[in-house]
């Protein structure tokens, strides 16, 4: 018999079907909910108790990270430990799922270590569901692309920050001007330099299926927005930048509705 005492983020992965008593308790309840485990002993468990409800099964080949284990002297009965489902291939609803079993039933798990240092904790969750969703071919494209679109507007939105403080004032007040009258200027550069107005990507197009070009946009009060800026970025580094002029500024003036 070889000892082992495995530590958080450890990666197991059963090669035997594994049994284990499930508990009705606050920890375990989304688990319960994803795998469908109905109370096979009959009566209500209240949210804040701890009752056995009967018995479920993870599958050969699933994989388990292990968040918890607690083990305290003197308190036996409560020597558990707690687990990520990172895999399960016949239940893909488990994936992400974390629970606790009983240190009696985890001992009886006949498994492989297979990698350590894993999510644990918060993290755990999104990180195995995304590795799910990447098995999809489909999926992880989509996921590429939502990855490349977050870069390239981080990119634009730094830029367009840094546009703002050196924004041409003249030629803004003339849009102003010339769409509304001269007695909005001042409310508008208050607005602006209180920095209580925040520029804002309003519209992007991609440009030959691998650069992005974004439009940013100030708006003063309720009577309308106006772009001011242009970036064009591709895979998050920007290949250019510049100022819109008065007549474009004008074009692309969008009033409240």
């Amino acid at each position: 018999m070889r000892v082992f005492i495995p530590t958080t983020g450890d990666m197991l992965r059963l090669e035997s079907p594994w049994q284990f008593t499930v508990f009705s308790e606050h920890r375990n309840h989304e688990f319960i909910k994803a795998a469908s485990i109905k109370n096979q002993k009959g009566g209500n468990a209240q949210s804040w108790e701890t009752v056995e409800i009967g018995t479920t099964v993870i599958e050969r080949s699933s994989e388990l990270v292990v968040d918890r284990v607690y083990i305290r002297q003197g308190m036996n009965d409560f020597d558990s430990v707690t687990f990520v489902v990172a895999s399960c291939n016949d239940r893909p609803k488990l994936v992400g799922q974390r629970f606790w079993a009983k240190l009696a039933d985890v001992n009886l798990i006949e498994a492989e270590l297979v990698a350590r240092n894993q999510p644990t904790g918060i993290a755990a969750q999104a990180a195995f569901k995304a590795r799910l969703k990447r098995a999809d071919p489909k999926e992880a494209e989509r996921l590429d692309k939502q990855a490349a679109n977050k870069l390239d507007l981080k990119a634009s939105n730094d830029v367009i920050d840094e546009m703002q403080r050196s924004i041409p004032y003249a030629v803004v007040s003339e849009v102003l001007d010339r769409m509304y009258g001269a007695l909005t200027r001042q409310p508008y550069y208050r607005s602006l330099n209180g920095l209580s107005c925040r520029p804002k990507v309003s519209e992007s197009k991609s440009i030959d299926g691998c650069r992005v070009r974004r439009y940013a946009f100030v708006s003063w009060y309720s009577l309308s927005s106006v772009d001011f800026a242009e970036v064009t970025t591709k895979d998050g580094v920007v290949l250019n930048k510049r100022y819109l002029s008065t007549d474009e500024m004008i074009t692309r003036v969008r009033k409240a509705s």
